[in-house]
């Protein structure tokens, strides 16, 4: 079976003004954004359109919680605090992308698809 390469997911403060979540008080369940990212207590999460990017984003699938982030190398990032979830996406071999470069991506894939 192919072995899948991560991404980490960067969220950013233009990106995070997309959501209005924030991190889930207890363990990280879910297999999406939407579903394992809690959004506070007290807010509601503003409906999409299902042909939204923001709808696309939402429903990226999601690694189990836990799940190291690795390199375009295959080997583990060495921080890995700074990861909340990891997104189940395949990056390639080569070193191709950065911060900026997996937002393109991700806007690049919602608009392919």
């Amino acid at each position: 079976m192919k072995n899948r390469k991560r991404i980490l997911f960067i969220l950013f403060t233009g990106i995070s003004l997309l959501f209005s979540f924030s991190r889930a008080d207890g363990p990280a369940n879910g297999n999406t954004i939407e579903s394992r990212i809690k959004h506070p207590a007290g807010y509601i999460r503003q409906p999409v359109p299902s042909d939204s990017f923001v709808f696309y984003l939402r429903n990226l699938p999601l690694l189990p919680s836990g799940s190291k982030v690795k390199l375009y190398n295959g080997k583990e990032k060495p921080y890995q605090q700074g990861a909340f979830a990891v997104v189940d996406m395949e990056i390639g071999n080569r070193d191709l992308q950065q911060c900026a470069d997996a937002i393109i991506r991700l806007r690049a894939e919602y608009l392919f698809r």
